[in-house]
């Protein structure tokens, strides 16, 4: 029999797709937002699945009642496992924003469009371009139609909390940390009423309110003395529910009172489901009563997307609270038991460690990208404990395959890679804090990037303190090595005959040197002459420092072309008579922008220098 012939859809049908989905899921907003219990049934979906949109998380119940946690086909194969055969999956809108360009003629176009000239063109930034939103069908598949069993669940998805109680043991003082966390990234303070700088000292039957002062800049939450423990939990969360959606400049600030309250109190309990605590007791008769069972309530669909929007960034603070928390009270796992976990979760031994199990690793790094990662981290850090020495002073820095041991951040960071372009880049940085190492890792491709701290501060996957932190290092490493030092760069004269010919001041006068890496200014050298009389004075010149291993290198290639003699001393940072599009291209290797450190530097440029010789060549015709 022969198989049928799949057949492409037009652009049309599938716009028409796309409304028919955004469609339903309006509808489902409108049906659920008058009962607060069928409201509740959908928030307790939400409190799964905060990481999937609203109409997304709408769309996932109503197909797949009962879901637990959804992947993508390809996101469940690179975890390691697979979609049963026979499988249907469950339809989502997938966000695919579409790049649009204009051509020679106006006309705008995608950028898949683009002939290999104007994809030239875009990629040089001589023609603009500009996104659009756009979102297509994409489809997901619950962990009950793959071969995951359930209990891989807290090693799929790392963080996320699964049969989290409060009446289990601490959960509820694991809780409240997470919850002190976001109000910490709210910059709010929780007090006691009686505690109140606003000077509510009494809040009667009320559980908990929000109060700010009439700039909106000094804000407080405050709960009241009456409450249990658990209460404080919930009206805490609603409170800094009113704190995240209903300040002054908040776009929800506007909406009536009942759409206020119903998103506070929605939140709360939608959170508070997510961590094993059911307030549908309190939150049922609260929003029938403000609501008017969804009467009262204003813009619907906005309201929805704020609570969810909340609901979620909530969740993602206090997760990794609960999972820290979690461990400490487990006790400290040593980085041995760390790698054993990962290599047991992964197929591996779970008796005896492998660390030269290169087949495992590679796997590990196509099929748990995050375990992987972990790995990177935790190796190095267990072969520097089993020597005995983990306490870190500073920022330390290894790279894999390169270093022998974690060394001070700076040195590291100022190894030459050079024999290692085109090769991946693997580091890994450890440093104190507050009594604990903190570590993590990256990968790069050397041909990239400069150094690891180059590819961080372009990526910027660190927080900025990180970053700064280790820029401070990395400055005051290099500040060290280039200061002058009779002792660290002892005299170049005299030289071993035999060794390369220094040649005589007055050699050279003509020719023009510069040092640039384009981390700071340009310094001019001058002539060979200057050059050769700094080094014997032991002299440094701006901050370039004249070791004998770079004099050499200097004195052997200054002879050679200037094309020449700077592609040898690039990695010197040493220019023959360069002009200022030279400086612009050191800038562009190294991945800064191209006047960046040049502004003000006294050297012609290069379309100058054409005028000039082409002014010439027209006299000499003449």
């Amino acid at each position: 029999m022969a198989k049928a012939k799949f057949t492409r859809k037009t652009s049309e049908e599938r716009k028409q797709e796309i409304q028919e989905l955004s469609e339903k899921v309006l509808a489902e907003i409108q049906e659920y937002s008058t009962s607060p219990e069928s409201l509740l049934e959908y928030a307790d979906f939400i409190s799964r699945f905060h990481s999937y949109s609203i109409n997304n998380t709408m769309l996932i119940q109503h197909q797949f009642q009962g879901a637990v946690a959804v992947a993508s086909f390809k996101d469940w194969k690179d975890k390691g496992y697979s979609v049963n055969k026979g499988e249907k999956g469950i339809q989502i809108l997938s966000y695919a924003p579409i790049t649009l360009f204009k051509d020679a003629e106006g006309n705008t176009k995608q950028i898949s469009e683009a002939t290999k000239e104007e994809k030239r063109l875009i990629k040089e930034g001589k023609i603009p371009t500009r996104k659009v939103n756009n979102f297509k069908k994409g489809h997901v598949f619950d962990i009950s139609q793959t071969n995951a069993p359930i209990e891989d669940l807290p090693k799929i998805f790392p963080n996320r909390q699964y049969n989290f109680s409060i009446a289990e043991g601490n959960n509820a003082a694991h809780l409240l940390k997470g919850i002190e966390a976001v109000a910490n990234e709210l910059n709010i303070e929780i007090k006691d009423m009686r505690e109140s700088s606003f000077g509510y000292a009494e809040l009667g039957r009320a559980k908990g309110a929000y109060v700010q002062d009439v700039t909106g800049v000094k804000q407080e939450i405050i709960l009241n003395s009456r409450n249990t423990p658990t209460q404080n939990l919930a009206t805490a969360i609603h409170e800094l529910a009113h704190a995240k959606m209903h300040h002054m400049d908040s776009e929800y600030r506007n909406l009536n009172k009942p759409t206020i309250e119903f998103q506070a109190e929605l939140t709360s309990y939608i959170v508070c489901k997510h961590y094993g605590m059911d307030t549908s007791e309190k939150a049922i008769p609260y929003i029938a009563d403000w609501t008017k069972n969804g009467e009262k309530l204003e813009d619907k669909q906005k309201a929805l997307e704020g609570v969810h929007k909340t609901a979620a960034e909530f969740m993602d603070i206090i997760d990794p609270v609960i999972s820290r928390e979690r461990e400490l009270e487990q006790g400290p796992i040593s980085y041995h038991d760390h790698l054993l976990q990962i290599q047991e979760n992964n197929g591996g031994s779970s008796e005896t460690l492998d660390l030269e199990n290169t087949e495992f690793w590679r796997t590990l790094e196509k099929h748990n990208p995050e375990d992987f990662q972990s790995y990177l981290t935790y190796r190095p850090l267990y072969e520097q404990e089993t020597q005995g020495d983990l306490s870190f002073e500073e920022p330390m820095m290894y790279i894999h395959g390169v270093s022998r041991e974690f060394q001070p951040f700076g040195e590291v960071n100022n190894y030459d890679l050079e024999p290692y372009k085109y090769a991946e880049t693997i580091y890994t940085v450890a440093y104190p804090e507050n009594g604990e190492i903190q570590a993590f890792s990256g990968t790069y491709e050397s041909d990239q990037y400069v150094h690891p701290l180059h590819y961080m501060t372009q990526t910027g996957l660190q927080d900025p303190d990180t970053v700064k932190m280790l820029e401070d290092q990395w400055q005051q490493y290099l500040e060290k090595e280039q200061m002058p030092d009779t002792e660290k760069f002892p005299a170049m004269y005299p030289r071993n005959p035999e060794e390369v010919q220094m040649p005589a001041p007055v050699l050279d006068t003509e020719n023009e040197y510069y040092f640039y890496d384009g981390f700071s200014q340009p310094v001019k050298l001058g002539t060979v002459s200057d050059i050769v009389t700094a080094a014997e004075k032991q002299e440094s010149i701006g901050r370039f420092v004249l070791d004998q291993e770079i004099m050499r290198n200097f004195f052997e290639s200054q002879h050679e072309n200037k094309e020449e003699f700077n592609q040898h001393m690039e990695r010197f940072g040493i220019l023959k008579n360069p002009v200022l599009e030279d400086l612009k291209q050191v800038n562009e290797r190294m991945g800064f922008e191209r006047n960046e450190n040049l502004t003000g530097i006294d050297l012609p440029d290069e379309k100058h220098i054409n005028h000039v010789r082409l002014a010439v060549h027209r006299a000499m015709e003449r």
